[in-house]
């Protein structure tokens, strides 16, 4: 059989092919991925609100009352015993807290999505969507 140099390379219709199946495959791939990461985010946040909430009801049982200030911060400076600090996850927002009526407390974290999670002393619970009274 004789070779003929026509036979040394990919076809225009072979390589269009090619890219729409690799097209497909990132169309499918890629909203996987970004729900994923979503995912991830709101679980660091529910962690880190755990966390908190944990240094706060250990400050309340010591003190008698919950902390007035959550600093974060790895290493405190001075610390203080109305003071939590706490190290926050990336894609997660600062710490926000209120003081309910009766002496309770409701802390707040925001994912870089949007997503609003909650705790409140009364109940001992996260919730997702519910925002702090004022905040």
């Amino acid at each position: 059989m004789k070779r003929s140099g026509r036979d040394d390379g990919f076809t225009l219709v072979e390589l269009l092919v090619t890219m729409l199946i690799i097209g497909v495959l990132c169309g499918i791939a890629i909203p996987v991925f970004l729900t994923q990461r979503h995912k991830a985010t709101a679980s660091a946040a529910k962690s880190d609100l755990s966390n908190i909430a944990l240094m706060a009801r250990s400050v309340e049982m010591s003190n008698g009352s919950y902390p007035s200030n959550f600093v974060e911060s790895l290493e405190p400076s001075s610390p203080d015993a109305s003071t939590v600090y706490y190290k926050k996850s990336p894609g997660v927002s600062s710490v926000q807290s209120v003081a309910l009526p009766g002496g309770g407390l409701c802390l707040q974290v925001t994912t870089t999505s949007g997503e609003v999670i909650s705790w409140t002393s009364s109940n001992q619970q996260q919730e997702e969507g519910v925002r702090c009274p004022g905040l």
